[in-house]
């Protein structure tokens, strides 16, 4: 994190951050995790693309840049409350009223992560000046909405568009946010609350395999053939 922030400090406000999620079965600290690491590989390992940069993708981009992604990958589920966009919507969550329905979730994962690494003792990016800390936050922010599956085959339509023009232009904004932009219990409280249920939600019905056969066939599939011809999914070069 060369004059971007300490690891160390970046570090504890991960472990800080992540202590509203604590209880959450799939929005917590593993998960996170998972995605930091999916974000680091994806951009510090080589691809066909950018053969002459032994570094991968992360040599393209600023270390501001860098810093706010992976800040993004730790914080994109901050205070999940193991409900979507469309239970708090429907039931007009504090949430929903204060962002308006729209990305509530997302939105609400910035705003409180936001204000704990405002605190004086989680502010790892205190060194950056007043433009590099706007662009911090604007590709944080930026990052963490496009994580909203409502938008995914928008982003991916435009990613496979701008790929199909390669090389992708990193010192391009528009590119580069192209390429960093992913409930039993919430079925039960819709019964409760006599709402429709959900769909995948109902515990009654749900079957578990189907639901990540078709996850995996509609959102992950696409997304890594598109990345396979864009050239950009890292390969070992030893094989």
């Amino acid at each position: 994190m060369n004059g971007c922030g300490s690891i160390q400090g970046f570090r504890k406000y991960e472990l800080v951050q992540d202590l509203p999620n604590r209880s959450a079965k799939d929005h917590n600290r593993v998960h996170a995790s998972d995605v930091l690491h999916a974000c680091y590989f994806l951009t510090t390992h080589w691809v066909p693309a950018y053969a002459d940069y032994p570094d991968g993708l992360s040599s393209l981009f600023s270390p501001v840049e860098l810093m706010a992604l992976y800040t993004a990958a730790a914080i994109h589920d901050h205070d999940h409350p193991g409900r979507n966009n469309a239970f708090l919507v429907a039931t007009r969550d504090p949430k929903a009223i204060t962002y308006n329905d729209r990305s509530v979730l997302e939105n609400h994962h910035i705003s409180s992560a936001w204000k704990v690494l405002m605190r004086e003792e989680n502010f790892f990016v205190e060194n950056l000046s007043t433009s590099e800390l706007n662009c911090f936050r604007h590709f944080v922010i930026e990052t963490v909405l496009s994580t909203d599956l409502k938008y995914h085959y928008d982003l991916l339509m435009s990613f496979t568009d701008k790929a199909s023009r390669r090389p992708l232009d990193m010192s391009n904004e528009d590119d580069s946010l192209a390429l960093v932009r992913k409930g039993e219990f919430q079925g039960d409280e819709e019964i409760r609350r006599g709402h429709p249920v959900s769909d995948f939600m109902d515990r009654r019905t749900c079957n578990v395999a189907e639901l990540q056969s078709s996850f995996m066939n509609h959102v992950v599939s696409p997304l890594l053939n598109a990345l396979v011809q864009a050239e950009l999914l890292p390969i070992d070069e030893q094989t």
